[in-house]
């Protein structure tokens, strides 16, 4: 768009629902299609890394600010 920083783009984006929700199927979808062109199973590589960090950041006691 020509602005400075991403910042000033964001300003000036007003991007609706459908338009956000259209971009992430994009985004899941171009993730797939890189996922599939890798060599092994790294799908679930993946599923595998990405469930131990949601089950670390469930045992992990959330910090009350003071």
């Amino acid at each position: 768009m020509g602005h400075s920083s991403v910042v000033i783009s964001r300003k000036y984006a007003h991007p609706t629902p459908e338009a956000t929700e259209r971009a992430f199927e994009r985004l899941n979808a171009a993730n797939e299609k890189a996922i599939a062109s890798l060599p092994g199973n790294p799908k679930a590589a993946l599923l595998a890394m990405v469930s131990a960090t949601v089950a670390k950041a469930k045992s992990k006691p959330v910090e009350q600010p003071v």
